[in-house]
């Protein structure tokens, strides 16, 4: 079998019991559309396919260590999860992008919630895609020092953001079999855990929160 023929039947597969969703996340792109006044979200409509395929992944994820408690700790990690970690990845860049542009329109003040799922979002792009801790303005970052990992035994490096050293953990929750992150948040000054399902979740109800006329 090709491999796009097995590709197409992975999406296929994993859209057929989420049809609710596959139509809240068409709903989603309308109204974001018609709030913002931006057709992005319109536009990168396959993102949501893949959310329908990674959600599918997790399910199947979460199940498979609901079977084997004790195995999420002790089973290394295994080629289904690297390709988890993968697709997660790739589907936040995407959909950060979508929320950055949207985000600049003028009517999306008319989205509360807007604002607070693009902050979030920023922390993790920046340390995903560029090895680094997001800053704030006007606050002067602390020193700060990391483990770091590869041949041989752990060692502590000091984080520096020219040589963009920064590693944020990957993380796995069993109970929903979505992976994350855990990044250092220097806004809010705390160090949390973050998951991609989270983001998914965050998005979509920007669409059901009632519209707000700015003052």
């Amino acid at each position: 079998m090709r491999v796009i023929s097995i590709v197409e039947q992975a999406f296929a597969t994993a859209m057929l019991p989420q049809r609710e969703l596959q139509e809240r996340w068409i709903k989603w792109s309308m109204r974001m559309v018609a709030r913002t006044g931006h057709d992005m979200p319109r536009l990168n409509q396959s993102d949501y396919h893949l959310d329908l395929l990674i959600r599918a992944l997790e399910a199947e994820h979460a199940a498979r260590y609901s079977a084997d408690p004790d195995g999420v700790e002790n089973d290394p990690l295994i080629l289904s999860d690297a390709h988890l970690f993968t697709l997660s990845r790739l589907w936040f860049l995407g959909m950060y992008e979508t929320i950055r542009t949207i985000r600049k329109a003028s009517s999306a003040r008319s989205l509360p919630d807007l604002e607070q799922v693009y902050s979030a979002m920023h922390v993790v792009r920046i340390a995903i895609a560029k090895n680094q801790i997001a800053t704030v303005k006007g606050q002067k970052m602390r020193d700060m020092f990391m483990e770091a990992h590869g041949e041989g035994p752990p060692s502590i490096i000091k984080y520096d953001p020219q040589k963009a050293n920064y590693r944020p953990v990957l993380i796995f929750d069993p109970t929903t079999g979505s992976t994350g992150w855990n990044v250092v948040d220097l806004e809010k000054q705390v160090q949390r855990n973050v998951t991609r399902l989270e983001f998914s979740n965050a998005i979509l109800a920007l669409a059901d929160a009632p519209e707000v006329t700015p003052s």
